[in-house]
């Protein structure tokens, strides 16, 4: 599994959720709403039937690890105590998304400026172009969109999409972790 690289990961969502909050004029706790988030219905629906009383966890805390499944959510805690860092004493939620489609999570994640980071599959098949490359690009792409950011340049997305150490550097900019970018023990 991804044992030696914990220890990047959890840096990198407790660096997120270690920055200051933004000002606020009145101090205290600020309040958010979704409703600008922008949606498709079946994203729409996927979250609305993500958040149940114990995955809504995720609003509440200083910062969120998605992950693709129920197994990388049960493992990752103890991975990471083993590393020597204790999730819930940073205030860092594991949330699985039950899939690959962690669009959704991650702009509702930037709307409400919960820090977070993604660990994900690389899906390598045999001679072929691995499934979590397009997965990945098209994170980073939607990532950028949530951001505000200016569109990439076709050279820009020309590299991201031949060339797989500019693609794993790039995620991990933008908090998307890859089994393959992590060392295994």
């Amino acid at each position: 599994m991804y044992l030696g690289g914990v220890s990047e990961l959890i840096r990198s969502a407790r660096r997120r959720a270690n920055r200051p909050l933004p000002d606020h004029p009145q101090g205290g706790s600020q309040g958010h709403s979704l409703a600008a988030l922008s949606l498709s219905k079946a994203d729409r629906e996927d979250l609305e039937g993500y958040l149940d009383a114990t995955r809504a966890e995720l609003l509440f805390s200083r910062g969120v690890i998605f992950v693709e499944g129920p197994a990388a959510e049960v493992l990752l805690p103890g991975f990471a105590a083993a590393a020597g860092h204790n999730l819930d004493e940073r205030g860092l939620t594991i949330c699985s998304v039950d899939g690959i489609n962690f669009a959704p999570y991650v702009r509702m994640a930037e709307l409400l400026s919960l820090p977070y980071s993604v660990l994900t599959d690389w899906d390598p098949i045999d001679g072929k172009v691995p499934l979590g490359w397009a997965r990945t690009q098209e994170l980073v792409l939607d990532i950028r969109r949530a951001r505000g950011l200016k569109e990439l340049s076709k050279d820009q997305l020309n590299k991201l999409s031949s060339d797989q150490g500019v693609l794993q550097t790039v995620a991990v900019k933008y908090g998307i972790f890859l089994n393959s970018s992590m060392q295994i023990f």
